[in-house]
């Protein structure tokens, strides 16, 4: 017999920077992040004290002008310099890594081809005229099909984890928006 998750348990969470999934677009927007190596910004979400969270997938998606190349950023004819990362982390501000998603600082996503590498799902939509986007899908269910019981990722409100991509870079010269939003069930 198949198990459903009841609705009210079912999260979808977009990254924001207080780490709560919601609010305005400028919460949740990382196009407007300035950021850089010295100062980077971190968009996350985070269980509150006493839940866990079974995240099933991220999406992410980000909006360009035309011209997307495989071996750039948006279609800003560069890469990123010091690229995004994603990762688990603890602690009071998510300064304690728990698990590197991409193995930075050698695998940071510095290009639109970089996401193949950890989303596998990874989609240009273009039309006939006008700007262009990228979206791609990493389930982490799928990351470990043999593991027993649960085979996903789980944050524990409790011990401060929270599912976290770091900018390094400024973004402020995409046209947006660019957003990652988490989907999955309290446990």
């Amino acid at each position: 017999m198949a198990s459903f998750v009841p609705v009210e348990k079912k999260i979808y969470k977009y990254l924001s920077l207080d780490g709560t999934g919601n609010g305005p677009i400028t919460n949740i927007n990382m196009a407007l992040a300035v950021a850089s190596d010295v100062a980077p910004i971190q968009y996350y979400v985070q269980p509150p004290v006493g839940e866990q969270w079974y995240m099933h997938r991220m999406i992410v998606n980000y909006k360009d002008n035309p011209g997307f190349s495989a071996n750039e950023w948006a279609s800003t004819n560069n890469i990123l310099t010091n690229g995004i990362s994603l990762g688990v982390n603890s602690g009071d501000n998510g300064e304690d890594v728990i698990l590197d998603m991409v193995g930075t600082p050698y695998l940071n996503i510095q290009t639109n081809a970089a996401w193949g590498a950890m989303f596998y799902d990874v989609d240009l939509k273009t039309w006939a005229s006008g700007d262009e986007f990228i979206v791609g899908r990493w389930s982490f269910f799928k990351d470990d099909e043999t593991a027993g019981g649960l085979n996903g990722l789980v944050l524990d409100g409790s011990k401060k984890q929270r599912l976290v991509m770091t900018l390094r870079d400024d973004m402020t010269n995409m046209i947006g928006p660019f957003v990652a939003a988490v989907r999955g069930h309290v446990l």
